[in-house]
């Protein structure tokens, strides 16, 4: 009985886990409150999962997950109280998409003719 038990707890944090990875990679969910729960949650179901069946890079990998999903759940919740119904704000502002038009990482989005000079005499090019 117990067996059957914690094997539907590490297959609920397994779907939990991913299932809030894959709606905040969507952007279907912020990171906020619903998705640092299913990762604290999905995590202790996975290490308890793991610590049952002796699987200790399992566990040991899930308990830091769960610490630090608690952490930032503290975090969230001491940066700004939300009443039910209300629009949560985040303490930071996600990063754009790429898009045709826009570099794909920060560092390519030096104008580097803009900033081409002459070679200076003597210089290897």
């Amino acid at each position: 009985m117990l067996n059957n038990v914690v094997e539907v707890l590490g297959w609920i944090g397994a779907l939990a886990s991913f299932a809030a990875y894959l709606l905040f990679s969507l952007n279907r969910i912020p990171n906020g409150y619903a998705l640092q729960a299913a990762f604290l949650g999905g995590g202790l179901c996975m290490a308890i999962n793991g610590i049952y069946h002796d699987a200790w890079p399992s566990a040991i990998t899930n308990l830091p997950w769960c610490s630090i999903a608690a952490l930032t759940l503290i975090r969230l919740a001491r940066s700004r109280p939300v009443t039910p119904g209300q629009r949560q704000e985040y303490p930071h502002t996600p990063l754009p998409l790429p898009t045709a038009d826009t570099p794909l990482c920060a560092c390519s989005q030096t104008n580097y003719e803009a900033n081409a000079r002459e070679p200076e005499p003597g210089a290897i090019n």
